[in-house]
Parts: C-alpha cells; structure tokens; sequence
C-alpha cells in the first residue's frame, strides 16, 4: 500500500505493508495543507533553500541530506517489526527525484565532508528527521527567540535535535507530522557537546514515534554561544 501527498516544494511516499490498514497515516494524507516558509530569509544568513532533505546518523556523525531541482520527494517504507509483527518500523528512507543531492557530514561541533550524488537510500534505524521546505540559517548570529507553541526534542546518534515553532501536530501512526503557524516556520537546532551545530528552518517536519524524547509547550528558548 502506498500512499503519497505532495507540495510545490517537493513530495512525500510512505509504503506500507500490503496488508496494513492505517487511518492515521491515510488521513495525514488526505488532509494536510503545507504552509509556506515565507519568513526563512529574515531568520538568519541563508544559503539557497534545499526542497526536501532528511538528517541520519553514522557512527560518531550526523548527516545532513539535501535534495536540489528536479521534482524531489522523501520515500518511507515500513515493514513489520521481525518480533513484533503488528508493530511498524522504518525500512528505509530514500530522496526521489532530485537532480542531485548534497550530503553535509559533522563531527562535533565542525563539518568534516561534503558529498555531492545523484541518489540516495538510508537504512530507516538511522534515520533522524525528514524535512521539506529547506533554509540553512547562520545559528552564530545571537538571538533570542520566544516560541509561545509547542516543541519536540529528538535524539539522534550522540546530538540532541530540537523542533521549536510547531502549532500543529499531526498523528501519522508511525510519523508524526509537525507544523509551524501560518506563514511561519518550524526552527530545527541540532546540539552537540559544546552547543548548536546547526541550525534550519523548514516548512514541516517528519518524526519518528519511537525517536522523541520530549514534548514541551509555551517554550521561551535562549541561545547560548
């Protein structure tokens, strides 16, 4: 079974099991209107906005995936967990339709690599966080923002990743959709031992169930340096 939606900056495919019936997941579906990031340029110094992308784990690294021209898309595929036969789990997570795809690699605090390919395809228990809607912000510019709506923390690898600006929340089942207000954007920061990493806006973001480490709301973030 698949099931796919899509925006003008790029497309979603989740596979599911032929057999498997969700509705959570046929209704994230049928009913989401992605917004638009229109405020990313007034958020930082920007680099040209990437149209969909994914971050993973390797070893001691985060990844950065990002997907340029073409008609890019994320593809989820889930399959029965091995013991747990009723339980989804992610299989894999690959970039469709992209003319190429940039992949950043860092290890603490510093990029160390920069690849660029013509496809992609990441086993799904690395997998961190899907994104659409892409602008890299300079996290060095000091700034305090108060985000009053919701935010997620999510672990992947050994940094700390968290979501700030959601207003809505989606129940996918096994993904959960997060959205920023109108006309807004969701604030990606990724923390490693002596801080932020790097910072994104993006017009959704993709969560894994099983990666949260904690939910929070009325969220006054500060930024430390």
């Amino acid at each position: 079974m698949s099931l796919m939606y899509s925006s003008s900056d790029g497309k979603i495919n989740i596979i599911l099991p032929d057999n498997h019936q969700n509705n959570d997941v046929q209704n994230l579906v049928d009913n989401i209107s992605l917004t638009k990031n229109k405020d990313a340029a007034e958020k930082g110094t920007c680099a040209s906005p990437a149209q969909v992308g994914f971050q993973y784990k390797c070893g001691s690294s985060i990844k950065k995936a990002l997907a340029y021209g073409g008609q890019p898309g994320l593809e989820y595929k889930f399959k029965y967990d091995f013991f747990h036969k009723c339980r989804l789990v992610l299989d894999y997570v690959r970039i469709v339709g992209a003319k190429f795809i940039e992949v950043q690699t860092y290890i603490g605090e510093k990029q160390v690599g920069r690849q660029v390919m013509q496809s992609l395809k990441v086993s799904g228990q690395y997998h961190c966080l899907g994104e659409t809607g892409i602008v890299q912000v300079d996290h060095k510019i000091k700034r305090n923002t108060i985000f009053g709506k919701k935010a997620y923390q999510i672990e992947c690898g050994n940094f700390c990743k968290k979501i700030l600006n959601v207003d809505f929340i989606f129940d996918g089942g096994p993904l959960l959709s997060l959205f920023p207000p109108s006309g807004e954007s969701i604030i990606v920061k990724t923390y490693g031992p002596k801080g932020i990493i790097h910072e994104q806006c993006v017009e959704q973001a993709l969560v894994e169930r099983n990666k949260v480490v904690s939910f929070e709301e009325g969220v006054l973030d500060f930024q430390y340096f």
